[in-house]
């Protein structure tokens, strides 16, 4: 039986998440984002909001590569550094500096995860409901062989860096640190130890996201040829896998591994993990009891949608409902139950079903607001002491809505245009 182009880019994306996560996990050895973090802030005289402007950006860039727990982990101690020096000429900021770089670890970490679609756990579970293999979702939807690397990077990528200039808005808008802070501030970081891995890493990194993109791109432009192309991914990505742990070179007069077995597995953000397996089984158990959850809130949705309602407000309320109540639940119980809505909405007001799941993916990823909501979440706000609950939740707000906004918007022109439906 021959496979279907949606099973054959499902294949594609199995090799490309597998050779980004063993890259990954060499950029992370050879200490890659501590290195981009140097280049780019390093022994330079630079003012508070641009360097709120570098975290922010930093953090969703390496969020589209690495897993955001990891980049957060690698940039919470330049955000202490930066407190330790903001605090110290301005005590009586001892509040609002923690609070403000903690809101730019979350936002940046949650706005990386939607670059691609290997980023994070709920672009996966988007693949996954839109081909019809989650149950109690019914078959694959119109467009779900749209969903490719190079499709999604091509409108995901742009939203990453619009978002995060939204994102430095909403911060310097609400924390007004240009007002705050007057100094200009040179920091002198400890220079990285020179790593032999770092040159092996950067090559290997250019050809495994580059490759992703090329043969994702091959295989929409020709989709006659998805079959040898695929073919041609699955060898090229098992020789990237093949020659990760072969290779050796020289480091302190012996040869090691560039990778290991040991190093796949360490320094990993086993809260994260732990929170990806409680996803995976959640989407599980949903899927034996959707119905329910489709019929309480298809009942709730009829109350303020009708056919009259126009595709932008109805995509608008799905951000912000998805967005807001992210932070209450789980972020997969929302995801899910807003796939379970999509078929009754698509009746009342016409869309691409394929376009509603997305706007929902993203909102359930959209979680500025509440320390709680996400284990990255957490871990900024756990990390950066002193900071304030109060005006997180506030500066959190004004993001949701501003995420909101964007998401439905970029979805119905950008998202749409390039996807072509």
């Amino acid at each position: 039986m021959s496979l279907s182009i949606e099973s054959l880019n499902n294949i594609q994306l199995v090799f490309f998440l597998t050779g980004g996560y063993l890259v990954s996990r060499l950029m992370i050895k050879s200490q890659l984002p501590e290195s981009l973090v140097f280049w780019m802030i390093g022994r330079k005289h630079l003012s508070v909001s641009k360097l709120v402007l570098y975290l922010l950006a930093i953090n969703a860039i390496l969020g589209i590569f690495i897993h955001h727990a990891i980049v957060v982990l690698t940039l919470i101690p330049l955000a202490h550094l930066m407190q330790e020096v903001l605090t110290k000429e301005n005590p009586k900021y001892d509040r609002l500096v923690p609070t403000m770089l903690a809101a730019c670890l979350m936002y940046g970490a949650n706005i990386g995860g939607i670059g691609a679609i290997t980023s994070s756990a709920a672009n996966g579970i988007l693949i996954a409901g839109a081909n019809g293999i989650l149950p109690g979702l019914g078959g694959a939807v119109l467009g779900a062989e749209k969903l490719t690397f190079f499709l999604w990077m091509l409108w995901g990528v742009p939203l990453v860096l619009v978002y995060t200039l939204l994102a430095w808005g909403v911060i310097v808008l609400f924390f007004q640190p240009s007002k705050h802070f007057k100094e200009q501030i040179k920091f002198e970081p400890k220079e990285p130890i020179e790593n032999v891995f770092r040159q092996p890493a950067i090559i290997f990194a250019l050809l495994t996201f580059g490759s992703a993109f090329l043969f994702s791109m091959a295989s929409n432009v020709w989709p006659s040829l998805i079959l040898p192309l695929t073919i041609a991914t699955a060898l090229f990505f098992l020789t990237i896998i093949a020659s990760l742990f072969s290779i050796k070179i020289q480091e302190n007069g012996h040869k090691v591994q560039l990778l290991t077995l040991t190093d796949c597995v360490s320094n990993l953000p086993k809260r994260g993990l732990t929170l990806v397996v409680i996803t995976v089984a959640i989407a599980f158990l949903l899927g034996l009891g959707i119905h329910y959850f489709r019929d309480a809130l298809t009942g709730i949705i009829a109350l303020v949608v009708d056919d009259k309602t126009s595709i932008l407000t109805l995509m608008l309320i799905i951000a912000i409902f998805g967005t807001f109540t992210t932070e209450l639940l789980s972020n997969t119980v929302i995801q899910y139950a807003l796939f379970a809505l999509m078929p009754s909405l698509a009746a009342l007001v016409d869309f691409p079903i394929l376009l509603g799941m997305i706007v929902a993916t993203l909102a359930s990823s959209s979680a500025f607001m509440s320390p709680l909501s996400t284990g990255v979440n957490s871990l900024a706000f756990g990390e950066m002491r002193g900071a304030s609950l109060r005006m997180l939740l506030f500066s959190g707000f004004c993001m949701n809505l501003v995420g909101s906004l964007l998401v439905a918007g970029w979805t119905l022109t950008v998202t749409r245009w390039v996807l072509g439906i």
